[in-house]
This record gives structure tokens, sequence and C-alpha cells, in this order.
């Protein structure tokens, strides 16, 4: 087992100061992070694998900085082993191959950051929080163009191969989407910057949404998905709806994704004392104990073909359970190979004094999905051209009159002067992030010069993150990118029934 250059130079090492021995290295690691490090290198060892590993160790002035190394295990021998190759200097990264002895094959090693020995979590949070906040800008309001004009060429399409493809963009868009998601939220919970609601919402509501969206896929599989009450539940509880619904989300994709016949079942019961369990349970391949123990690690399923036969990053239980226990609670697991799995979702329901409880499950409203009425004059403000253009069509098909604008502070101009005319817009979407004047400044200042229509933002921040301050600005709701066109519909929709419109 060997270090290469980049490794020792990163911690200003030499080969007296950090021998070729995996126990120096552990050595210098800091004390919190030694068993990720270490169950990295036991689970390479069961399982060879690509890999991903952020850790401090201690460099030659005694300071702990942060280390990214990422590379792929190899069943070369039985000893555990590290190879780092030679590599750039300090700040860079270092790639290479590794010894041929080594079981593990590292080829990259990034220093991250420097941190003081004292510095504490939550000064390292604010400049992450920061960062995430700027990547999932970014990335998400490309997103929303991708998928949105997918959207409009699927509909368009009439020669097969088109149709064909404009499928594909949009299916592997939405894999994207997904995998950003879970990298993004990994991070901000990592990071201590996710942040949770409280709402009061419905448990069984939130289950028929969550199945509703897989029921075509279910369909074209011939599996039975189905939710089910095991008692009564309380009719609403208070908790964070958007989270709980990833969760199950999360869940019942998995559970679709490994029956191949049979069911896949959203059971509901009340928990112990002021609490709610979800079971999502299956008739699929089912998992061993030993694989149990390895599907909540981050980047890690049951086996190492699962990835290959199946997809996903590997991401989707760990944040599960994350938040799960964010949510005042836990997720469990029983399984039976060949016969299927349950998985137990435990949460906190709030206090449930005095709150009905659901004994059965009354059908779903049709046509929740109702456009709103045409002829409405709607205010668009967002800076994003493609996106403009896109949320532009949706509205006008469905015979709204729409005014665009690209920031906040020509929004206020137009709604003014319309207001001035006698002609005031019955809605406003508004950006959160524009030019000029962001949408939480529109806001205020729509609502300070008499605005009294809905003023929905359109975020590709952390809705939940984002939604306190918006409503305190006097918004009627906060959409996440991309936007989904029914769900922007709906909300409209909604608002505009409650303000009479």
């Amino acid at each position: 087992m060997r270090f290469g250059v980049s490794l020792r130079s990163l911690l200003g090492a030499d080969a007296q100061s950090l021998p070729d021995a995996i126990e120096s290295l552990e050595a210098r690691i800091h004390p919190e992070d030694l068993d990720r490090v270490r169950s990295m290198l036991d689970e390479q060892a069961r399982a060879p694998g690509p890999f991903v590993v952020e850790f401090r160790a201690r460099n030659a002035a005694g300071r702990f900085v942060w280390m990214v190394a990422l590379g792929e295990g190899q069943r070369l021998e039985a000893s555990r082993a590290w190879s780092a190759a030679e590599g750039e200097s300090q700040g860079g990264a270092a790639n290479g191959a590794a010894a041929a002895a080594s079981t593990i094959r590292v080829s990259g090693i990034v220093q991250a950051a420097h941190l003081r020995p004292d510095s504490s979590h939550e000064r390292r949070a604010a400049p992450r929080a920061s960062f995430l906040a700027a990547m999932s800008h970014e990335i998400r309001t490309p997103m929303t163009a991708i998928l949105g004009f997918a959207d409009l060429l699927r509909e368009a399409a009439t020669p097969d191969a088109v149709a064909t493809a404009a499928e594909a963009i949009h299916r592997n868009g939405e894999h994207l989407l997904r995998i950003v998601n879970d990298v993004l939220d990994l991070s901000r919970i990592e990071a201590g910057a996710m942040t949770l609601e409280e709402i009061a919402v419905s448990p069984v509501d939130l289950s028929l949404e969550v199945c509703e969206a897989f029921e075509p896929r279910a369909r074209e599989t011939g599996v039975e998905l189905r939710v089910e009450l095991l008692g009564p539940v309380p009719s609403l509880i208070r908790t964070d709806p958007t989270r709980v619904r990833q969760i199950l989300f999360n869940l019942v994709d998995n559970a679709l994704k490994f029956t191949e016949r049979g069911f896949v079942r959203l059971g509901l019961e009340r928990g112990p004392g002021e609490s709610i369990r979800f079971h999502v349970s299956d008739t699929g391949m089912g998992v061993t104990e030993e694989q149990i123990g390895r599907i909540f690690r981050p980047f890690t399923q049951g086996d190492a073909t699962t990835p290959r036969r199946f997809g996903g990053s590997g991401l989707g239980l760990d944040i599960s359970r994350r938040l799960a226990r964010m949510l005042g609670g836990d997720i469990t697991v029983r399984s039976t190979p060949g016969r299927g799995s349950t998985f137990t979702v435990e949460i906190s329901s709030g206090p449930l004094a005095g709150v009905p409880e659901v004994t059965s499950i009354e059908p779903r409203r049709a046509g929740r999905h109702r456009a709103p009425s045409p002829s409405l004059r709607v205010l668009l403000a967002e800076d994003g051209a493609d996106n403009q253009r896109l949320l532009r069509h949706h509205l006008e098909r469905e015979g709204m009159s729409v005014v665009a604008v690209s920031d906040g502070a020509a929004a206020l101009e137009v709604a003014t002067a319309a207001d001035r005319r006698g002609q005031p817009f019955d809605l406003a979407l508004v950006d959160m992030q524009m030019p000029r004047l962001d949408g939480l400044g529109a806001t205020r200042a729509l609502r300070d010069s008499g605005f009294r229509g809905p003023i929905i933002v359109l975020t590709a921040h952390d809705v939940a993150g984002a939604r306190e301050a918006c409503l305190a600005a006097g918004s009627s709701e906060v959409l996440a990118k991309p936007i989904e066109r029914h769900q922007l519909l709906e909300s409209i929709r909604r608002h505009l029934e409650r303000a009479g419109a």
C-alpha cells in the first residue's frame, strides 16, 4: 500500500511523517470522521465499487483540512489497502493509477477547505448553505426549460420517432432531476442547512397523492397499487408535507422497482403517543439481513448488481431515513428474500387532542386539475427568456392574457400602470431570483402598491427555506422549479377561487 506525492503534499507531509501504512493515515483523520472512512474501507473489502468519502485530516501545521477522496474498489487481494497516486500540488486533484496490490483505487483526492481545530459546525454551515443555494438555482433553472419544452414537443409530435425522442428527453430529464435533488438534499442535511416546515396536512391525502403519481406505472407493470387504513388515523397532522411526500415517494418508487408481480400497499395507522406510521409493503424480491445493514448507507444499494439492473443513485433511502429522524421518527424495515419487504415510516404527528379521526378513505374529487377560468390577466416576472416563453405558453393555452417582464422593478411599473388604467391584473407570477428587484422585494412592493390579487412565487431554491419569508412578504404560495404544468394551473385555480376571481 503506497501513498502518492499528492496526498502527502496536500497534508504537508513526507514519507517519514506519513509512511505507507493505512494506520498512519488513520492517525491523522479527525476522530469524528474515522468511522466513516473505516466503514468505506470495510464496505469496499466486501463489495468493491465506486465510492466517495469526505473526511478531515490533520496537516503538518496541526490544522484539520477537509479532504474528498473518490475512486473505485477492485478485488485484487484480500488485505485492506489505500493507494493514492502521483498528482498535483496542494489544492488540486490527484489523479493516476493505484498500485497493483491495492484493493482500493483512489482516482482523485481534493483538499476541500481549511478548518481551525476549534471551528464549529455552525461556522462551516454558512458558506456551504450559500453554495448549495447558488447551485440549486443554477441547476434547477435550466432543468425547468428542458422538461417544459420536452412536454411541448411531446404534445405537438405526430411522427412516431419524434414522439419517442420527446419521451426519452422527458424521462431522462426527470431522472437527472431526481439525482440532482438527492445530491442537494443530502448536502443540505450534512451541512445543517436543511429547513423543515410545520403545516397542518391530511396524511390520507398525502398518501393518495403519492400513489396517484405512480398509478400509470403500476398499471403498465400489472402490479396492484393501493392505499389502506390499518386503523383509525388523525384527519390532520402537523409536519412538513413536502418531506413526508418525498419519503413516501422514494419508498413507493423502490417498492414498484423491485416488484414484478403482486401488490404494493401504502398502509396508515396511528403510532404510539403523538405519532403516525406509514407502512410501504410489497411482494417483491426482498432483501437479506446483510443487505438491510447496507441499504441505508449513502451511495450504497442492496448488492453490486442493483445499480446496473434497476438504476438509482443509492441516496434515496439514506435521505429518507435522515428526513424521518428530522421529523421526529425513523424508518425500519422487515423483509424476506423472495417474498417482499415492508418499510415502516414513523414520524411525529404533532398534538392530536381534539383532532377527528378518519376511519375510511373517501374517493378523491374528480377534476382537481381543472384549468382556471380563461380571460384572466396575468403578470409574469421571469428573467429567464426560455422559462418566460414556456410559462407564457402554458397560460395563454388556457386562454389567459399574459404580460411578461424580466425583473421585479418592471413588474411593479407595469402593475401600477395597469391599476391606473382601471385594468388591474388578476394574478402575478414572480420568479424568486431576478435582477434589479428580486421576487421577495417585488412581492412586498406589489402589496405596498395596493395589488390584491394572488402572488405566486417561483423558486429554484429550497421551498421550505423560502416559504416563510415569501409568505411574510405577502405571497400566496411558493412553487418549486421545475414547474409542472398541472401543478401550476391547479395552484392558480385554487388561489383565484379563494380571491373570488
